[in-house]
């Protein structure tokens, strides 16, 4: 993997060889909303140039302070719908059933029949790149 971007809230790799972009978000919280706004222009400023339909993207959330306060989640909900956009399949992995559920409920439609939510990175990754999805049926590759 190299490396593509890094920010006090982002880091973004490559592996050129998976077709896989790599988001992992920092242990940094973000001080204001105008924080988060700055912190993902910046992100998509990295992440544009790539033909989304040939990669994946693997969204590693586990550090990420919790946060679910109605201001956060209607910004993030809007920056979301276009860092999403055109991956052919997105995984997330997180630390609990709470981010699980966080997720599937800022998911727009369309980027939920192609994502997956994950307690393992190993799993996340298998989902991303085997063809099948990694084999498993639905409701394991949550695990």
């Amino acid at each position: 993997m190299r490396e593509l971007y890094r920010s006090a809230h982002f880091l973004v790799d490559l592996d050129d060889i998976h077709k896989v972009v790599c988001r992992r978000r920092t242990a940094v919280g973000y001080g204001s909303t105008a924080e988060l706004e700055a912190a993902y222009e910046a992100l998509f400023a990295a992440v544009e140039s790539y033909h989304r339909p040939e990669y994946a993207l693997l969204s590693d959330l586990r550090l990420a302070p919790p946060r679910n306060d109605p201001a956060f989640e209607q910004t993030i909900g809007r920056y979301h719908a276009r860092f999403y956009a055109g991956f052919r399949r997105i995984a997330h992995v997180v630390l609990s059933e709470a981010g699980r559920l966080q997720i599937a409920r800022l998911a727009q439609p369309d980027t939920a029949r192609r994502m997956r939510v994950f307690t393992s990175e190993a799993a996340a990754f298998e989902f991303l790149t085997t063809p099948s999805g990694g084999g498993l049926p639905a409701a394991r590759r949550a695990r």
